[in-house]
């Protein structure tokens, strides 16, 4: 909930996530502060550029190399099949994500790296792709990177991020169950700023 609270504030450009639960939308945070590197286990794309958002997991509880999700895409009359967003190993990052990704990060001043090995390329790059920016790594273990960054604190992500708001000043929002399968607005913002 802190990304919320750094995003309302205006302290946040963008959160590059590699977690795949979801848990970014369901907080709340808008859209176009959000880039999810190995997709959403709540989300479903078309070849033709359409995703959906879902309030339930989209994957069909029997494996299917296709990783069709049994739906079809509904916009245009389109009617090809759905298929989960989310990024197998040894499967490719989805372009417009990756590049959207890499062009924030070439133009980030800070950048805080939470809860990672940083062992998964190309999304253990991306810190670095602006050398000048401040760079914040917070794991519990160690990382190749450790030597990289302006600061290193091996710390609880959420101790560092709740001592983190109290030094800015910023409440951590509560949680709230939002219901964003059924938002229209959310799912306007959603088809028109997810980039899959």
């Amino acid at each position: 909930m802190s990304f919320v609270g750094l995003s309302n504030a205006g302290y946040l450009d963008c959160v590059i996530s590699t977690n795949c639960d979801g848990l970014h939308i369901k907080s709340g945070l808008p859209i176009k502060h959000l880039l999810e590197l190995h997709g959403n286990g709540n989300v479903e794309a078309c070849e033709c550029g359409s995703v959906y958002y879902r309030d339930f997991k989209v994957r069909k509880p029997k494996r299917d190399k296709t990783r069709a999700t049994g739906r079809l895409c509904e916009r245009n009359s389109c009617k090809r099949k759905l298929r989960q967003t989310t990024v197998a190993f040894n499967q490719s990052l989805p372009d417009l994500c990756l590049d959207e990704a890499e062009r924030r990060s070439k133009n980030a001043k800070v950048v805080l790296v939470l809860g990672t090995s940083m062992r998964v390329f190309p999304a253990c790059d991306l810190p670095f792709e602006n050398e000048d920016a401040y760079k914040v790594i917070v794991n519990l273990q160690k990382t190749p990177y450790d030597d990289d960054v302006d600061v290193r604190s091996f710390s609880k992500t959420d101790e560092f991020m709740s001592l983190l708001m109290e030094e800015l000043e910023l409440d951590i929002p509560k949680y709230k169950k939002l219901d964003l399968a059924n938002d229209p607005d959310f799912l306007e913002e959603f088809y028109n700023h997810y980039l899959f």
